[in-house]
Parts: C-alpha cells; sequence; structure tokens
C-alpha cells in the first residue's frame, strides 16, 4: 500500500508538471503568435495649425500566424481611457487618421487640444484562429507645429539705445536649422555688443539657440557669447511667417537687462 501511495504520487508531479508546461506553451505561443509592426508615413505629427485637416499616416503589417484583422486602439496622452478607433480587416495596410476622427469617442473636443498633447495608438491583432494578441508596438503622435523659418544668411537689427546708445546692424547673421524647432543663431543682438563696447574687447557675434513653437520663439541656450544670454521670459519672441519678420527678445544675464532684435532674410 505504501508503494502504491508513492507511485500515485509520482504520477500526480509528472501529470501536474506537464500540465504547468503546457500552460506556459500556450500563453508564450498567444503573445509571439502575431506581432503588429508599424511604420509612420509622410504625416508623423498632427499640425495644431490645421486642426480640421491634419492627418496621421501610419503603414500597417503582421509577422507571424495569419490573422484575420487588426484592430487600432487609441487613447489621449496615454490615459486610461483605451477605445476602439478602427478594424483593418485587410492587412498590411496604409490608413491616414485625421486629428478630429483620432479624438472621436475620447472625451476631448478641437478646444480641449494642447501644445504636446499626444494621441497614443495601440494595436491588437485578431488572429484566424479566434484567439487575439495585443501587440506591444505604440505610436505617440504628438500634437505640434511645424516649423519653417528659413536657413541661411539673415539681417539682424538692434534699436535699444537706452541700453546700447544707439542702433546696430549685422547684416551677415547665420541661422541654421538643428531639428525638432530648433535653430542656432550666429548673432542674437545684431552687432550691438561690439558697435557700442567693441573697445572693451567684444565681438560681433554673441551666438544663442532658439526654438520655435507655433512660431513663438524662446532662447535656449548661448554657448559661446561672451554673455549669458537667456530667454526673456515675460515676453517671447515671434515669427511672422507672412512678413517674414523674426523677433528674439532675450536677456543679458550677466549684466542684468533685457533687449530686442528684430531679423529679416537675406
Amino acid at each position: 500500500m505504501k508503494s502504491l501511495k508513492i507511485i500515485l504520487s509520482v504520477f500526480l508531479m509528472v501529470l501536474l508538471f506537464v500540465s504547468c508546461e503546457e500552460d506556459e506553451s500556450q500563453e508564450l505561443n498567444l503573445v509571439e503568435s502575431a506581432q503588429v509592426q508599424v511604420a509612420v508615413g509622410s504625416s508623423t505629427f498632427y499640425d495644431l495649425t490645421n486642426v480640421s485637416t491634419t492627418t496621421v499616416d501610419l503603414d500597417i503589417n503582421v509577422t507571424g500566424l495569419p490573422v484575420s484583422s487588426v484592430t487600432i486602439l487609441k487613447s489621449y496622452n496615454g490615459g486610461v481611457n483605451v477605445v476602439e478607433h478602427a478594424t483593418l480587416s485587410t492587412v498590411p495596410a496604409s490608413v491616414s487618421i485625421p486629428l478630429i476622427e483620432a479624438i472621436d469617442g475620447l472625451g476631448i473636443t478641437a478646444d480641449d487640444l494642447n501644445l504636446g498633447d499626444n494621441v497614443t495608438f495601440s494595436f491588437r491583432a485578431n488572429l484566424a484562429n479566434g484567439t487575439t494578441a495585443t501587440s506591444q508596438k505604440i505610436y505617440v503622435a504628438n500634437l505640434s507645429c511645424p516649423s519653417n523659418l528659413p536657413e541661411g544668411l539673415w539681417t539682424g537689427v538692434n534699436t535699444d539705445a537706452a541700453t546700447f546708445g544707439g542702433s546696430s546692424t549685422n547684416a551677415s547673421v547665420m541661422i541654421t536649422a538643428l531639428g525638432a524647432g530648433a535653430y542656432s543663431v550666429s548673432d542674437v543682438s545684431g552687432a550691438a555688443y561690439f558697435t557700442c563696447c567693441g573697445g572693451g574687447g567684444f565681438v560681433v557675434d554673441q551666438p544663442v539657440t532658439i526654438l520655435d513653437v507655433c512660431n513663438t520663439i524662446s532662447v535656449t541656450g548661448s554657448a559661446g557669447s561672451q554673455v549669458t544670454i537667456a530667454d526673456d521670459l515675460a515676453n517671447p519672441g515671434s515669427w511672422d511667417p507672412g512678413s517674414g519678420i523674426l523677433t528674439i527678445n532675450w536677456c543679458d544675464n550677466s549684466n542684468g537687462f533685457c533687449s530686442t532684435t528684430t531679423f529679416t532674410k537675406n
């Protein structure tokens, strides 16, 4: 009898081990059975200056086991309110998702949209065998604005007579795109320091980096400048594509004053 109990115990242990192995294998197969692949098309973000027409383009494919469809899910700012956007019955597929449609069903209106927000798209593969697999792939479509500040030579003019004793001009200011709305400006002062105080060792160029966000200009750094130049937080600059005038409001933190330089493209 004791031997029988031992044999039964061993049999149950083996059965339990095999069962666990099968469960783990099934779970693993479910996760790895199909994987949604997402590539971005020509439109990669939502343009807040064209809310009614802006789109995001996605190319969607699936690798692994056959699928009957792929469901696109969405949420706002990665929130917990995740809803279905659409189901694609054929993949691969190229989809263009307008912003107005992307926020539909999320409790968001056009008036609620803010710079820096995003619509997060996730994906679920609906397998031909009746199971589903949620992909680890997501795409975050940011709400932003394109920056169209022209590169090349500009003329900078400073008329801050109260600070520099008169006006000054630098007709050889180079503006270079750094990506993501950031630019380097070879001289933010319009040669004001050199015109005013060149005898004190100041050179013509006082370089800064700027950021263009929906035509609002801020100073983000001043590496290479002879003084510490920062953004005028109370008075942001601007870029007017219509008039072609770039206005940079900046502060000299080394000497405790703020000034303004306007630029036009050469």
